[in-house]
C-alpha cells in the first residue's frame, strides 16, 4: 500500500512540476503597479499592461482606442522626380 502510494505521488510530481522553457526575448514580466505611494487613473491603467494576461489585453485595447481618439498625422513619402 505504501508503494502505491509512493507511486501516485511520484506521479503526479512527474505530471505537474514540469521543467520550466525559456521565455522569449520580448515576454512581458508579470509584476503588479506599486501601490505604495499614491498614483493617477492614467498610471494605475497603464500598469495593466503587466499585470496578468487579461489586463494587458484590456491595456491593448485601451492603447488602441487611444490610438482611435488621438491618431497620428500620415505618413508620407516625397520623392524626388
Amino acid at each position: 500500500m505504501l508503494a502505491e502510494a509512493s507511486s501516485s505521488t511520484s506521479n503526479a510530481h512527474a505530471s505537474v512540476l514540469m521543467p520550466s522553457e525559456e521565455l522569449a526575448a520580448d515576454a512581458v514580466h508579470i509584476k503588479g503597479p506599486d501601490l505604495s505611494s499614491p498614483i493617477t487613473l492614467e498610471e494605475l491603467l497603464k500598469s495593466y499592461n503587466t499585470i496578468g494576461f487579461q489586463a494587458t489585453g484590456l491595456s491593448r485595447a485601451i492603447q488602441i482606442v487611444e490610438e482611435m481618439v488621438h491618431p497620428s498625422p500620415p505618413h508620407v513619402n516625397i520623392t524626388d522626380d
